[in-house]
C-alpha cells in the first residue's frame, strides 16, 4: 500500500503531513497506549491543525474584500457574502433534507482516495464528543476485509483516514479457514491436495510480510486486527475513555494456529508466547490512532463471538449495553450484559424476572433476534431495537423487554438502514433508502408509534440501488447524517 503522496507507510518514527486547505493531518509512528487492561499495537498517532480542531462555524458571514473598498473613504456597495456549509446546515428548516456536495478526502491509502468504499453488514458511524467527528470502520464481504479506520467531520464534509488499510484486503484468509482450517481431520487422514498446497504458499508470503506476533499478541504490521468481520450493530464510542470498541472485531480466524502453519512453528510455542485472556473485542483510540485488545479480566462475561450482536453506549451510564441472540454461531451466543470500559468488567443483566435471551426470543418472542440494529434515549431510559418489520422496547428501570406490532412499511436491515436517536426532537429515526414504503422513518417512545416521514428539501430515497448505507446523529449540529454510495451524503433535520 501506498500513501497518496506516494510514500511508503514505513515501520519507523516519521511523520506524514497531508494538507487539506488550511488543515493538516500529522501522523506519528512509535509510541504506546498507557490505558491500563488494554495491550495496544505501539502505534501512536496525533492531530496537528486538524479538521477536528477547526471551529465549526465560522463567525459570521465571510466575502471579498477589494482594495478600493478597504479604503473607508470609497464609495462602494458590499460584495455579496455566501454561508458557510456550517450555516447551511444550521439553517436547515424542520423536517427538511439537504444533500451534500462530495465530500473532501485525506487518505493514506493510495486506492481509496475517494474516501472509504462501500461496505454491507457495517452500518453504524460513531460519534467522538471531543473531535466532534465520527468514526466508521468494519470489513464487507469479498475483497473488502479491511482494517482501515475513518472520520467523517460534518462540518467540512471531509473524510479523513486515520487508519491504513492494514495488509490491504485479508480476503485471502478466508481460503486459509475454508480450505485448510476447517479441513483439518481430512487433511491428516489424507494430506494435502494441490489446492491446499497452493492456498498456504499464497497465505505464508502475505503473512511474512503482513502479520507479526509482538507484545503477546498476533496482529497485523501497525497492530490491527486480522481477517477482520463486519461491525453489524457492534460497535460504539465509549466516551468515558476515549475508546471505540468493536465487539467483534476480529474474525473466528485462529490466529495462533494460523500463525503456527504458516510460520513453521509449533503451536505450543506460539500460544507461550501469546498473552492470556486476550478479549476477542478490539478497541480503537482516534487521539493515538492505536488499535487494541482489552484483557478479560471478569469472569461472567459474554463470549462475544455472535454474529450479528449489538451494544449501545448510555453516556449518562458511562456503560455499554452488550445483547446478542445469534443462533447464527456455533455454539450458539444468547446473552445481555453491561460493560463498564473504566473498570473493564461485566454484569450480566437477567431481563423479564430472569428469562433467558433465547427463550425471550425464541419462546416468549419480546425481545429481537440477532441482527437487529439499537439505539438508546437516556430521557426514557429505554433501549429501542428494530429488525425487520418489528420493533421491540427494553425498559432499563423495569429491565423488562417487550415487542411492539409489526409495521409493515418499516424495514429495518442489518446492511441497508441506519437507527439513531435525535436528542433535540426526541425520537428514533430509521432511514432505509431502499425501502420504498419508508425510506425515512420516525418512532415516538412516548407514543409507542412508527411515523412515515414526507420530507421537504432533498429525497433520501435511492436512485437506483445504492449499497453501503451509513451513518449516524450529529449532537453538534442536532442532524441525522447518511451516506450511502461512495459521495452522497444526505443531512437531515428533524
Amino acid at each position: 500500500m501506498k500513501l497518496i503522496m506516494n510514500r511508503p507507510y514505513r515501520r519507523s518514527l516519521r511523520k506524514f503531513t497531508l494538507f487539506l486547505g488550511l488543515s493538516t493531518l500529522t501522523l506519528t509512528a512509535c509510541g504506546e497506549d498507557k490505558m491500563a487492561g488494554d495491550i495496544s499495537n505501539g502505534r501512536s498517532g496525533e492531530l496537528s491543525s486538524s479538521i477536528a480542531e477547526q471551529p465549526l462555524v465560522t463567525s459570521g458571514w465571510s466575502g471579498i474584500t477589494t482594495a478600493a473598498q478597504s479604503d473607508s473613504s470609497a464609495n462602494h456597495k458590499p460584495v455579496a457574502k455566501v454561508a458557510s456549509l456550517a450555516e447551511k446546515i444550521r439553517a436547515m428548516p424542520p423536517n427538511t433534507g439537504m444533500l451534500l456536495p462530495s465530500p473532501a478526502v485525506v487518505a493514506l491509502d493510495s486506492d481509496l482516495s475517494k474516501g472509504p468504499p462501500p461496505r454491507d453488514y457495517s452500518n453504524r458511524m460513531v460519534y467522538v464528543p471531543k473531535r466532534q467527528t465520527a468514526l466508521y470502520l468494519g470489513a464487507g464481504h469479498n475483497k473488502h476485509r479491511r482494517n482501515d479506520v475513518w472520520e467523517y467531520h460534518l462540518a467540512s464534509n471531509t473524510w479523513q483516514q486515520l487508519f491504513p488499510s492494514d495488509g490491504g484486503s485479508h480476503a485471502l484468509l478466508n481460503d486459509v479457514l475454508h480450505h485448510i482450517i476447517w479441513n483439518e481431520k481430512a487433511i491428516a487422514a489424507n494430506g494435502l491436495s494441490p489446492k491446499q498446497q497452493q492456498v498456504i504458499d499464497t497465505a505464508q508470503q502475505w503473512w511474512e510480510t503482513n502479520v507479526r506476533l509482538k507484545d503477546g499478541r498476533i496482529s497485523t504490521r501497525f497492530g490491527g486486527p486480522l481477517l477482520p468481520f463486519h461491525t453489524w450493530d457492534g460497535v460504539v464510542f465509549d466516551d468515558s475513555v476515549g475508546k471505540l470498541f468493536w465487539a467483534v472485531g476480529a474474525s473466528w480466524l485462529p490466529a495462533a494456529k494460523v500463525h503456527a502453519l504458516l510460520t513453521g512453528q509449533s503451536l505450543a510455542k506460539v500460544e507461550s508466547m501469546l498473552s492470556p485472556g486476550l478479549s476477542t473485542m478490539w478497541s480503537f483510540d482516534p487521539e493515538t490512532q492505536q488499535y487494541g485488545q482489552p484483557i478479560t479480566t471478569s469472569a461472567g462475561g459474554p463470549d462475544l463471538r455472535g454474529m450479528g450482536s449489538s451494544m449501545v453506549y448510555m453516556p449518562d451510564k458511562q456503560k455499554t449495553l452488550y445483547y446478542a441472540a445469534a443462533a447464527n454461531v456455533t455454539p450458539n451466543e444468547f446473552g445481555m450484559y453491561l460493560y463498564n470500559a473504566k473498570l473493564n468488567s461485566w454484569q450480566e443483566l437477567k431481563p423479564n424476572g430472569g428469562e433467558s435471551i433465547r427463550d425471550l426470543t425464541h419462546k416468549s418472542k419480546v425481545s429481537p433476534r440477532a441482527e437487529a440494529q439499537l439505539a438508546y434515549s437516556a430521557k426514557h431510559q429505554l433501549v429501542f431495537a428494530v429488525r425487520n418489520n418489528d420493533s421491540f422496547v427494553y425498559d432499563l428501570e423495569k429491565n423488562y423487554w417487550q415487542s411492539l406490532s409489526a409495521d409493515e412499511r418499516i424495514f429495518g436491515h442489518d446492511a441497508r438502514s441506519v437507527l439513531v436517536y435525535d436528542e433535540a426532537a426526541e425520537v428514533f429515526l430509521l432511514a432505509n433508502p431502499r425501502n420504498d414504503k419508508a425510506p425515512l422513518a420516525e418512532f415516538d417512545p412516548a407514543t409507542r408509534r412508527w411515523t412515515v416521514l414526507d420530507t421537504a428539501g432533498d429525497s433520501l430515497a435511492s436512485e437506483g440501488k445504492r449499497s453501503g448505507v451509513i451513518g449516524y446523529y450529529d449532537p453538534t449540529f442536532q442532524r441525522f447524517v447518511v451516506r450511502y454510495g461512495r459521495d452522497r451524503v444526505w443531512v437531515y433535520r428533524r
